[in-house]
């Protein structure tokens, strides 16, 4: 026979059906004693939350019912009345009390399979009240149900009826006893009623048997194998409840927007426990959508939680953010800074990034609430666990490296249950080893990189696939993107990736078109080693329905489509090597490196197998035959047919064209001195990328320009001045020469992208950040095609007190660049480098510099070919570039201005050192003359460990400031070749030294 127990009661005996509906649930909240004025102050806020002076406990629960009886605790629909705090905790332990009743132990796994909602919170903190909650997707299939509860083996199970897998029937296949829960919407929450059955017993040999005190058990997501089991105790799970209410700052005042499942630690813990314990209230809004979003937001949430897919919806659908609402907290998995930015200009309020895992029982790391405390794509620091980044023998890396994150402390689970010997070993003495790669910056700012797992070995680089999905999402058109390791032939792995394209971002006929503007976009942020080989559009990137991608089902899906045709054994017996001999040299070397027997003129290297590590072995092959000669890795890229390489070795590498043909070559190749005519012709052909400046809007604060042509010790000099702690010295920025972003990257296009990497590194110097984040701070601003003078006070904002130097030789170029830094920086100081032409012109012969500076000067409409040699036009950028900066610093104050000779700065160092430190007012630092040191903090390093310095590549060549480097152009030429115009010049500048003509023929040896 079946009776009620009257909700206040607990003297009624258990009946086969037990009504547990509040007594006060037809009382509507008092709205008035909801607070909206924010308390900024941190610490304050954080002394209300513990208001009680005792650690958190189920007890907290009740301290709140006596201290605000008629306010809202939980909350589902405007329509529906609220449970009352008066009814909250009684009401959990009538639940408890009933389980209890059905025999349930305190160790007893209670599997718990309904769908999210207020009855689903109430049901699952009463089953931790009296044994183990396990709750599980109320999504599953039947056969995924019985796969779960074969892994959990749960003592009963309580189901709401009617869900697609029908757990209540998995569970009578498998014997395990079933309670049904059913509730009515027209009640209130706590109008929860639970049929009776008999719980298995606990049996003593249990192989699932947790560690006392555990209170719940949750399935990792299973993105890579089959899910496993965490048990999370009580001490763990107050105590990450207590971080994220002190992360957050929650007060009493504070209600959560719960839209997310409650089978995970997020919608289960930290938007119950965390917005209860807190004394405030919570919104059970059921599934996210935008529509059930809008609906919580008519009840006046101050904060919500959302994985990064459904924070991209509500940019979508332009969905507004409630006046009551505080932030957004973003989880579950990496959020772009693009969609960031886009979301917090969207919404109005601050989004703050954590990074959390079952395993932790929630949050291990939080960004600070105030959007300008927070560092660009970090995930915040600890509010809990102690953090070590390790290397792969477990010794700690230094800070600003990569390594896995491994934590320790309270909140970490004891590890899992029946798990197999590799799984358990991540519980290790030395802490938990996520498997997740990060890096942490001297102030505790961790920033992740990727999984150890998802790396791709591409020809046995390690590549983290996260960066390359970080670049595709900064890109205006793509919605969604995944790289991953798809298998390969020769290199083992090769870089695929699937993108969503934002709705009407391309009609379907110009796909094609959408995918080649993506590689194109792709290629300087990424540089070629990271490029991936094929780009797929998808309309969905897998993931768990917790919001954690799925990389290995992209791999599945994709590994059986047909590469690019290499031509087989047989069919390649049949080509021809190339017919120019140049082109059949270049075939040889590039067969030998591709293991190929033979190798046609058109074949393109990289659809013939190459790897970007075949391409750098390419390189260096034929640069070790002629180690006289700089050759770029990025040749082979720019002309990867043996033909197309023939003509750019013609172009640009005379020399090593002509030792392949047997012939001899002459230094200065008969050339004759350059007349007037030869200047007013080159004069004619640079073009500017700056028109006449307009001053607009406040100075941006005092900067240092190194006024010189290239290959004048502008590297060096910088990399000095990098070692004083009162400035900041990165590589060549290329800002002051362009008006905006946009134009800047239209000036150097595709082909010469990379020579723009030094913006990105010195925000990684200035931040802290991976190349990757500081590449998508760049993209970023380039989207929103951000004015240079913003860019620079940006950069300025990061460096904080420290001066910014800005050594960019492309300058000097343009009497327009020049005045608009007098307009733009308030009192800006110059040095003028100069180095004897001579010096100059070998050093800029000897790397090859016109590949790079023709396009530089002309633009992207100008003539690619350039009629001048090498020599000449290393004579006339440095005369163009020294009689700009002379008439220009005519009109600048002595006192803001300082003439340095590269001969003394090589000669006597830290007599120049000095010299330097007292025009700028500071103070001499003796690490000035170690330029050579921690090429990380002085940024003479690559963007990446891969990448060469852009400036001088073979900076790290050297060991020391060697004075002969001042005179090695002595014996250099056999005639005096310079134009009038450069000797006047040169003369002027104090260097008087003049070639002694000779009649020497070198001859090279083939």
């Amino acid at each position: 026979m079946a009776r009620r127990i009257s909700p206040c009661r607990r003297d009624t005996p258990a009946a086969a059906i037990v009504q547990l509906q509040s007594s006060h649930s037809t009382r509507r909240e008092n709205r008035s004693s909801l607070r909206h004025d924010r308390c900024t102050d941190t610490g304050g806020r954080a002394r209300r939350v513990h208001g009680m002076n005792e650690p958190l406990s189920w007890a907290t629960l009740d301290y709140w019912r006596r201290r605000k009886p008629a306010d809202a605790a939980i909350l589902t629909t405007a329509a529906r009345p609220p449970l009352l705090w008066a009814d909250l905790p009684g009401l959990i332990a009538r639940i408890a009390e009933h389980l209890r009743m059905q025999g349930v132990a305190q160790s007893a796994r209670i599997a718990i399979a309904m769908p999210p909602g207020a009855e689903t919170a109430l049901v699952t903190l009463a089953a931790m009240q009296c044994g183990v909650a396990a709750p599980l997707n109320p999504e599953l299939t039947a056969l995924e149900l019985a796969s779960a509860m074969r892994r959990l083996r749960p003592h009963i199970l309580i189901v709401r009826e009617g869900l697609p897998g029908r757990p209540e029937a998995v569970a009578q296949s498998l014997g395990i006893p079933t309670l049904a829960a059913a509730w009515s919407i027209d009640d209130g929450p706590g109008g929860v009623q639970l049929t009776s059955a008999q719980a298995r017993a606990v049996a003593g040999d249990d192989a699932l048997a947790a560690p006392d005190g555990t209170r719940l058990i949750l399935q990792t997501s299973g993105t890579t194998a089959e899910p496993k089991l965490v048990p999370l105790t009580e001490a763990n799970l107050f105590a990450s409840a207590a971080a994220l209410m002190r992360s957050l700052s929650l007060t009493e005042d504070d209600r959560a927007l719960n839209l997310l499942s409650q089978f995970h630690i997020g919608g289960l813990w930290d938007l119950i426990a965390a917005p209860l314990f807190s004394g405030g209230s919570v919104i059970c809004g059921g599934v996210f959508s935008v529509a059930t979003y809008r609906a919580g937001c008519e009840l006046a949430p101050t904060w919500v939680q959302l994985a990064p897919s459904m924070i991209h919806a509500l940019v979508e659908t332009k969905a507004p953010a409630p006046p009551t609402l505080r932030f957004v907290r973003s989880v579950s998995a990496p959020l772009s800074m693009a969609l960031k930015a886009e979301a917090q200009t969207r919404l109005g309020r601050p989004i703050v990034e954590i990074y959390g895992m079952t395993e932790t029982a929630g949050v291990i790391t939080s960004n600070p609430l105030d959007p300008a405390q927070q560092k660009p794509g970090s995930v915040g620091v600890s509010v809990g666990p102690t953090i070590a980044v390790l290397d792969p023998s477990g010794r700690p890396v230094p800070i600003g490296s990569s390594g896995e994150v491994v934590l320790r402390g309270p909140q970490v689970s004891p590890g899992y249950l029946a798990a197999a010997a590799g799984d358990a070993a991540v519980f290790a003495a030395d802490g938990f080893h996520t498997g997740d790669l990060g890096r942490m910056d001297e102030d505790g700012h961790l920033w992740l990189v990727g999984r150890s797992k998802d790396l791709i070995n591409r020809g046995g680089e390690m590549i983290g696939p996260a960066e390359i999905d970080a670049a595709a999402l900064s890109l205006p058109w793509i919605a969604d993107a995944a790289a991953f390791a798809a298998p390969h032939p020769t290199l083992d792995e090769e870089i695929e990736m699937a993108v969503v394209l934002k709705a009407g971002a391309q009609p379907q006929t110009a796909l094609e078109t959408t995918l080649a503007a993506t590689r194109d976009a792709l290629r300087p942020l990424l540089g070629y080693g990271r490029m991936p080989a094929r780009i797929h559009v998808v309309q969905a990137v897998p993931r768990t329905p917790g919001g954690k991608l799925q990389r290995h089902l992209l791999a599945e899906q994709f590994s059986g489509l047909p590469r690019a045709h290499v031509a087989p054994a047989a069919d390649r017996a049949a080509l021809a090597w190339p017919e120019r001999p140049v082109a059949r040299w270049v075939a040889g070397v590039w067969a030998s490196v591709l293991d190929l027997s033979v190798m046609g003129a058109g074949e393109d290297f990289f659809q013939s197998g190459g790897s970007s590590l075949q391409a750098a072995q390419a390189a260096a092959l034929i640069q070790s035959r002629f180690p006289d000669q700089m050759l770029y890795v990025s040749s082979v890229y720019e002309a990867p047919t043996p033909d197309q390489q023939a003509d750019f070795l013609g172009e640009h590498y005379p020399e090593i064209t002509a030792r392949i043909l047997g012939e001899t070559l002459r230094p200065d190749g008969g050339l004759t001195h350059l007349g007037e005519a030869d200047q007013m012709r080159f004069a004619r052909l640079v073009r500017s990328p700056l028109g006449p400046h307009v001053a607009g809007g406040r100075p941006i604060p005092p900067a240092i320009f190194i006024l010189s042509p290239p290959r004048s010790g502008s590297t060096l000099l910088r990399a000095m001045m990098a070692g004083h702690d009162a400035l900041f010295a990165p590589p060549e920025l290329y800002l002051l020469s362009h008006p905006d972003l946009a134009a800047r990257r239209d000036w150097y296009g595709r082909a010469h992208a990379s020579q723009l990497e030094g913006l990105p590194r010195a925000f990684m110097g200035a931040t802290g950040c991976s190349a990757e984040e500081a590449q998508a701070v760049v993209s970023e601003m380039e989207r929103d095609n951000l004015p240079t003078a913003d860019v620079y006070l940006r950069l300025q904002t990061a460096i904080g007190e420290r001066l910014l130097v800005d050594k960019t030789p492309f300058y000097g170029v343009h009497p327009s660049v020049l005045t608009s830094a007098e307009a733009t920086f308030e009192r800006p100081i110059y040095i003028h480098l100069s180095r004897h032409p001579y010096g100059m012109i070998r050093s800029f012969d000897q790397a090859r510099l016109g590949q790079l500076w023709w396009p530089r000067l002309t633009g992207p409409d100008g003539d690619p070919a350039c009629p001048f040699a090498s020599r000449q036009l290393a004579e006339l950028i440095w005369t163009h570039i020294h009689a700009n900066t002379v008439t220009f610093l005519q009109g600048v104050p002595a006192d803001r201005q300082i003439h340095v000779r590269y001969e003394a700065l090589v000669g006597d160092p830290e007599a120049t050192a000095r010299r330097l430190c007292a025009t700028l007012g500071l103070p001499f630092d003796p690490a000035m003359l170690d330029p050579l040191a921690d090429p990380s903090g002085r940024m003479t390093d690559g963007l990446r460990a891969e990448s060469r310095m852009i400036g001088d590549p073979k900076f790290h060549s050297h060991s020391a400031i060697d004075p002969r480097a001042a005179d090695q152009w002595k014996t250099a030429y056999d005639r005096d070749f310079l134009s009038s115009r450069a000797g006047a010049l040169a003369n002027a500048l104090g260097h008087t030294e003049r070639v002694d003509a000779a009649d020497d023929r070198v001859e090279f040896d083939v």
